[in-house]
């Protein structure tokens, strides 16, 4: 070999050391870098020169891993969006730790109406009977409110999901569109490559995608149900228009709360499109807005109106006659039959209540012309009556057989355990899952410190060598010049 080949051999040797070792330092220095991923370099050989040249810096990756640590993420976001919805829904009808507010409020209507019974005569329990009533009324209302409450935050949180995907979208690809402009071997790809793979968790975690990644280094998305997201040209958006209120009529059906679409076709979860997402943070508070807690607030309505037709009833009080309300009604008015979703937040005392001294209606007749006999118990007993009588519900789902009021409500308050419950077991599995897969990609990809130091000793040894090849062929042409 001639000592101008040896030379360039050596600068060509020199160069890729220098671009190792930076590497190998940027290796060491992000160790312990959450989310960084080892570096190397793939080399060439120069063909007519001789020597060597860096083709490209290069992140490690294992794409089977990474898709199935995605799967385990999108899952354990799901899960726990779940179950913290579920635990505000329980929350919501005061069971689990807070205890049950609807059979604290119908235990105490009962116990005031039994010591009303005892002294029929007595003004104050008259009163304590009637507030008991107001407060029952009352603590259905709240459970309702609350469980549109947790409809409408769902609804909130499906719209910060969507514009978060949507930006997360327009963000990746504008990092396709720099990684494509750069050469393969400039070191800013593989911090590219990095951004890439934080939206592209970003975006899965609400919405579950699949992942491939071209060969000019763009990664293009698509859900898992194929629809793409992000490819060559602008992405596609999600679109969703968040609902100005949440009632219990307020209905995916009728319009009064948005589906999902991407690039204008429908995703709906649960929806009719072969498209539709199945999984994923947004999946599961679609299905909290549309069906958990639609079907809790139905349990309440089924139960608020069962309430109603206890006081209803024309063999309990003779002065209660269509239209007449009961005791409890429906914003003051008979339950249309059936009645509109929401009776438990609408139900109420009727106005004749109103007046704080009427607790002797409940001693008389709601609607008697006028005081009976200050010692009658007969209709107080028959309304202690009425409450504990196991009747029919079959439109509430936690408890449609013969059961009596507190039966029926304690149901009620033990489904919400259930599914409180249900939906933390749920995401203490997915995220133990989660943890697991996490773990095992971050051994995949992470740095080895020791292997790290031990090339560096090398290219620092193999850089020394390549600097005394130049400064040996530098002496032998200053010798050759001299004899020249």
């Amino acid at each position: 070999m001639s000592i101008s080949g040896a030379l360039s051999n050596a600068v060509s040797g020199l160069t890729v050391t220098a671009r190792r070792l930076a590497v190998t330092s940027d290796n060491i220095a992000n160790a312990l870098t959450e989310g960084y991923a080892v570096r190397d370099v793939a080399l060439e050989a120069r063909n007519r020169s001789g020597g060597v040249r860096l083709d490209a810096v290069l992140r490690a990756q294992d794409p089977v891993l990474t898709a199935q640590r995605r799967e385990a993420d999108a899952d354990a976001n799901a899960a726990s969006t779940t179950a913290t919805l579920a635990a505000e829904l329980n929350d919501a009808i005061g069971a689990f730790g807070e205890g049950d507010r609807l059979s604290a409020a119908a235990e105490a209507f009962d116990s005031a109406l039994r010591r009303l019974a005892d002294r029929p005569n007595d003004a104050i329990l008259q009163s304590q009977a009637l507030q008991g009533a107001r407060d029952l009324a009352t603590a259905f209302n709240d459970a309702s409110s609350g469980v549109q409450d947790v409809r409408s935050e769902a609804d909130r949180r499906i719209a910060s999901l969507v514009d978060g995907v949507n930006a997360d979208a327009e963000a990746l690809a504008r990092v396709n569109r720099r990684i494509v402009a750069l050469p393969a071997d400039d070191r800013a790809r593989a911090l590219l490559i990095d951004e890439q793979e934080r939206l592209t968790d970003r975006i899965n975690a609400a919405l579950p995608i699949a992942a491939e990644r071209e060969a000019d280094g763009r990664l293009t998305l698509r859900t898992r149900e194929g629809l793409l997201l992000v490819g060559r040209g602008e992405p596609q958006a999600l679109g969703f228009t968040r609902a100005t209120a949440v009632g219990p009529q307020t209905t995916l059906q009728d319009g009064g709360v948005s589906g999902l679409t991407l690039g204008g076709r429908d995703i709906t979860p649960d929806g009719p499109s072969a498209q539709a997402v199945s999984a994923g943070a947004i999946a599961a508070l679609f299905v909290v807005r549309d069906e958990t807690a639609v079907a809790l607030n139905a349990d309440l309505d089924g139960a608020a109106l069962d309430l109603v037709q206890r006081f209803q009833d024309p063999g309990l009080d003779a002065t209660v006659t269509a239209p007449l309300a009961g005791l409890f009604s429906d914003a003051g008015n008979r339950p249309t039959a059936p009645p509109d979703a929401g009776l438990a937040g609408r139900l109420a005392l009727p106005a004749i209540l109103d007046d704080p001294t009427a607790g002797w209606r409940l001693r008389d007749g709601l609607y008697a012309a006028a005081q009976g006999p200050t010692g009658a118990d007969g209709l107080l007993r028959d309304q202690i009556a009425a409450l504990a009588a196991r009747r029919d519900a079959a439109d509430v789902a936690a408890a449609p057989g013969p059961a009596s009021l507190a039966e029926r409500l304690a149901a009620i308050a033990e489904s919400g355990d259930r599914l409180r419950l249900a939906a933390d077991a749920s995401a203490s599995e997915a995220n133990a899952r989660r943890a697991t897969l996490a773990e095992t990609e971050g051994e995949a990809l992470a740095v080895d410190q020791d292997a790290e130091l031990q090339a560096l000793i090398a290219l620092e040894q193999a850089y020394a060598a390549n600097a005394q090849v130049i400064s040996t062929a530098n002496s032998m042409l200053q010798r050759l010049s001299e004899i020249v």
